[in-house]
């Protein structure tokens, strides 16, 4: 946006307003979805701090209606983050279509913050919102710029489609590096992750009775693992008829450890991990009891870690903004 700001001014100091006209639409729609991001991002931590509960409850909580409503409108309307359209469809097959549509149509009640409609909003901006950004760009680098012939010319009606122009290439390309950047890896990994935990532990639960009590819960597996060791039963929760620890509990022991001291963004944690469980796999030893078989386990955490190995390298590379 710096780089947009900077080709703004430049513009304006040498009476280009017409183009300046057009571009100051691309970057009004830049902050509004920068924004957008940093809710989307809040609203995504909240949810997967909150996971235990919406596993729990059948219903949407009410407290957390906004976050899950607000996500869910987002996902079609943010397409560089494609994982938000995959924990659409794992909330669509908790709480049924109804909920979804509700949201993606922004019906009454459906919850969604008025804040995320408004910043993916594809209205076109006014005259007044665009003149006082450029009127801020003028003062930021102190050029000389006619802000009120602006607003003549703008009052008019468009003589062509200018106002509808593409982004050209350079923004374009601007905005494909800097919009990923806005979720912190750290935060799209959590949403991954929680997108295949959830889809196997749903599963489980609509086709099978869980024997063990949901408030008897795998403690030291608490960010990866547990999410099978609350719906399968098993590990270190100590609930009837289970053992104190199996195979794929002592490897999520390990990654949890691991990436507790190096950070989830740590590659050789995850690449530890699936050689972890596919080393239990390999042994035919079982794994999260009868419930959640060791070959329906694995090639979903390791369909996990190979998502989580992409953002943690996505991560650690330097973008420039």
């Amino acid at each position: 946006m710096v780089q947009m700001k900077r080709e703004l001014a430049q513009l304006l100091d040498s009476g280009q307003d017409r183009t300046a006209r057009i571009r100051v639409e691309h970057l009004i729609r830049e902050e509004k979805m920068v924004a957008a991001y940093e809710l989307i991002e809040i609203y995504c931590e909240l949810i997967a701090a909150r996971l235990p509960i919406i596993e729990s409850q059948k219903n949407c909580p009410i407290d957390l209606k906004e976050a899950i409503a607000s996500v869910i409108f987002a996902s079609p309307r943010c397409s560089d983050i494609p994982e938000l359209t995959d924990v659409k469809k794992h909330f669509t097959a908790k709480y049924g279509k109804e909920f979804i549509t509700a949201a993606l149509e922004l019906r009454p009640n459906s919850g969604v913050a008025r804040m995320v409609v408004e910043k993916l909003s594809a209205v076109a901006p006014d005259v007044q919102t665009k003149s006082k950004l450029l009127n801020a760009i003028e003062e930021e680098h102190n050029i000389k710029w006619d802000s009120k012939s602006f607003e003549e010319k703008e009052s008019k009606p468009a003589e062509d489609l200018l106002y509808r122009t593409i982004p050209e290439k350079q923004d374009r390309r601007m905005l494909r590096r800097t919009f990923p950047a806005i979720l912190s890896p750290a935060s799209i990994l959590t949403v991954i992750i929680f997108s295949f935990l959830f889809q196997i532990g749903q599963s489980n639960v609509n086709s099978q009775e869980v024997t063990c009590s949901t408030t008897c819960v795998a403690q030291n597996c608490n960010t990866i693992g547990i999410r099978y060791g609350k719906y399968c039963g098993v590990g270190w929760s100590g609930c009837p008829g289970e053992k104190p620890c199996d195979d794929l509990d002592a490897c999520c022991k390990v990654h949890d450890d691991c990436v507790g001291q190096k950070g989830m963004n740590n590659v050789k944690c995850h690449e530890k991990f699936k050689r972890c469980i596919k080393k239990v796999q390999k042994s035919g030893k079982p794994g999260f009891s009868t419930v959640c078989p060791v070959d329906v386990a694995v090639p979903t955490m390791d369909q996990g870690m190979d998502m989580a190995i992409m953002f943690s390298q996505f991560g650690n590379s330097k973008l420039e903004l």
